[in-house]
């Protein structure tokens, strides 16, 4: 909890953190419509868009505007890809990000993970609201 607390200096990032609140509060317990779906992978579309890996100019096909079909279409890209150029898959550099660590998964080879703010925030949120009916309503994070 306290690494939200630095990261919350500003009202742009409290906001997101009521707006990330209010969102999961919301759809906790049902199952949201495919619309909210389709929301949250255009975003990491558009994010995806913006790195070297899935960009225009890199070697690799751009992969254009979102749609779900184009999503649905959009070849599973190999763990080999990932760990030989983690880098360019990254929607941030290290330095611009606001955390960064690294991560070995299965293959023992680390891989950079570099997070925004609002991916910690996101993170945060969903994950004390998921523990917030366990330890009661009077609960404060």
């Amino acid at each position: 909890m306290s690494e939200v607390r630095v990261i919350l200096h500003t009202d742009k990032r409290q906001a997101l953190l009521r707006e990330a609140q209010s969102e999961i509060r919301e759809n906790q317990g049902r199952i949201p419509a495919e619309d909210f779906y389709a929301r949250k992978l255009s975003t990491a579309w558009r994010r995806a868009h913006g790195t070297r890996a899935y960009g225009p100019g890199e070697g690799r096909d751009d992969i254009g505007e979102f749609s779900l079909d184009r999503f649905r279409d959009l070849p599973v890209t190999p763990r080999q890809s990932l760990k030989a150029e983690p880098l360019r898959f990254a929607a941030v550099s290290p330095t611009e990000a606001s955390k960064y660590y690294e991560t070995t998964g299965t293959t023992g080879q680390p891989t950079p993970t570099p997070r925004l703010a609002e991916d910690t925030i996101w993170n945060t949120v969903s994950v004390a609201e998921a523990w917030r009916p366990l330890l009661g309503p009077r609960s404060v994070w």
